[in-house]
């Protein structure tokens, strides 16, 4: 750790211990506590900042990690780009059901029952 982080780290501890609160403590609790990172379009938050308003869509993503997390909005932000690069056109190449269960065992993962005829 920075010695400059670590010694404002110290110091905040100080503070905390006289209101009674043990910063180790609480962090060894808090590290057995699961989160979920989400993620809101910005008025999303008025959904959950005022009573009368309501959450309004948007991407919302939860991960064993921050990095997991991430991947997915990414991976979510990615394919509306593709899409809307390409969703006035005609599609010119078609992956059958059969090419996509083979690339499924190819990398291992079995589809959901019911949505490829194969």
């Amino acid at each position: 750790m920075n010695k400059a982080i670590e010694t404002s780290y110290n110091e905040a501890k100080k503070l905390y211990a006289r209101h009674g609160i043990q910063v180790d403590d609480v962090l060894r609790k808090l590290s057995d506590i699961k989160i979920s990172l989400h993620c809101w379009q910005g008025d999303d938050v008025q959904g959950f900042l005022f009573k009368d308003k309501q959450l309004s869509g948007g991407i919302a993503v939860t991960g064993s990690s921050i990095d997991e997390a991430f991947g997915l909005i990414e991976t979510i932000e990615k394919a509306a780009q593709i899409y809307m690069l390409i969703a006035h056109h005609d599609i010119q190449q078609r992956i059958t059901d059969q090419e996509l269960a083979d690339l499924a065992k190819a990398f291992n993962v079995t589809p959901k029952k019911g949505i490829l005829n194969v």
